[in-house]
């Protein structure tokens, strides 16, 4: 059993990935996932991929696995969705020399008291270098089934699928699945749609069959130029704004799906 925090860190960090998702050559999203000994385990909202997607998983800088967004979906074995449980659940079968990191013990664990001291790893912002944080638990609650486990400790955008586990016992207590904001989230969702639409419209302007210049300056090239710039802003300001609060699901209602079907098995 690990007995620093070190100890952990060395007994864990080959277990966790990032996943990037790539559209035409275009990183749209990442996230992370982990090893677990029934397979890669991460949040389902970091699967949750446009048809014509594909999925790097990756180690630091070293791509390991290239999967389509089809591919990704057939290999599922069990998925709850972000609003349920938020995990997926991936089949390593055949893949390329991925399974070399040791595997986190997926079983039913006690969820943790106030005050534990937790740990969790992922790639935020779409680094390539692993993030090993330390935080504590501030409260724990359990919602429709979900345990949820809020963690004092700077979560932020990419962490989520990576593990949160138990300092002192090296046990996996749940999958990180979002972090809290200082800001208004619906407002912010509300700007970065509009800001789709106005990029949206201005592109198909700029395909239609009418053009004006001005001074031979297009005015509508250089409006998408600073609605797309505005709109890269955005979404930069809320993937960094937080407040040092994330959240993580409990693996319990996994590990017990899982202890059921082998029983019945």
């Amino acid at each position: 059993m690990p007995t620093t925090i070190e100890q952990l860190y060395s007994d864990t960090n080959n277990s966790v990935f990032q996943l990037t998702t790539v559209v035409m050559g275009s990183e749209i999203g990442s996230g992370s996932a982990f090893l677990t000994d029934k397979g890669l385990l991460t949040a389902d909202h970091c699967v949750e991929l446009p048809h014509n997607a594909q999925l790097f998983v990756r180690r630091g800088t070293e791509t390991l696995w290239i999967l389509t967004a089809a591919e990704v979906q057939a290999r599922i074995t069990h998925q709850s969705n972000k609003d349920e449980h938020d995990y997926a659940l991936i089949s390593l079968s055949g893949a390329p020399d991925i399974m070399d990191g040791p595997l986190l013990k997926l079983e039913p664990v006690a969820l943790p008291h106030i005050g534990r001291q937790v740990a969790f790893l992922g790639y935020p912002f779409g680094t390539n270098t692993l993030q090993f944080s330390v935080g504590y638990v501030s409260s724990v609650e359990t919602q429709s089934g979900v345990g949820i486990i809020r963690i004092d400790g700077s979560v932020n955008s990419g962490n989520s699928g990576g593990p949160l586990l138990d300092i002192a016992s090296g046990k996996l207590l749940g999958i990180v699945t979002r972090t809290e904001t200082g800001l208004i989230k619906q407002q912010f969702d509300q700007l970065l749609e509009a800001f789709q639409q106005d990029i949206q419209l201005l592109q198909r302007v700029q395909q239609g069959p009418s053009r004006m210049f001005i001074s031979g300056i297009d005015p509508n090239q250089a409006l998408l130029a600073t609605v797309t710039s505005m709109n890269i802003l955005a979404q930069n300001i809320k993937r960094s704004s937080n407040v040092g609060i994330g959240y993580a699901f409990s693996t319990n209602h996994l590990a017990e799906l899982l202890r059921l079907e082998a029983d019945t098995s």
